[in-house]
């Protein structure tokens, strides 16, 4: 029989990520929080859901520039057709401010929408710019190592 003060430690295996963990909680919040206050979705009518879908689609745009303001809780939307600006309201909604920038015809709406479609809403821009971000990210990256490629190639014809 061995001693146990003759046995190697036992190693402790790490069983989850914290990142995946924590984007695990994020996605239960989500499904949570959607089941939770289901009760509390009101019914809008047609020029509340046009207009969200008109800010779902200038999302998509991949020519639209997005824009967050973290400080007002603002997302603007700049395509080329529309300015579009998500602004938060009182009583738990946000104001959604739609400019139609065509040439002959530019005028503005301001349509209140609430706090259960506009959080929808938002998650979808964010995930949206973050993206759009990712990617500009990973092509700097590239860009950067190509430039490094450049510079150790120059210095090596130097020396040779």
């Amino acid at each position: 029989m061995k001693n146990k003060r003759n046995m190697p430690p036992k190693k402790k295996k790490n069983k989850f990520n914290i990142k995946i963990f924590f984007e695990n909680i994020k996605e239960w919040w989500k499904k949570f929080s959607k089941s939770f206050f289901a009760g509390d979705r009101v019914e809008i009518d047609q020029t509340k859901q046009k207009a969200i879908e008109l800010f779902l689609a200038a999302i998509k745009d991949e020519n639209a520039k997005l824009n967050y303001s973290k400080s007002s809780d603002t997302r603007v939307i700049d395509s080329e057709y529309a300015w579009i600006t998500m602004i938060g309201y009182r009583d738990n909604s946000y104001t959604l401010q739609i400019i139609d920038e065509t040439k002959k015809y530019p005028h503005s709406h301001d349509i209140i929408i609430p706090n259960n479609y506009a959080s929808e809403m938002a998650d979808e821009f964010d995930k949206e710019l973050e993206k759009r971000f990712k990617a500009i990210e990973s092509e700097k990256r590239t860009q950067i190592a190509a430039d490094l490629d450049m510079m150790i190639k120059k210095i090596k014809t130097k020396k040779e």
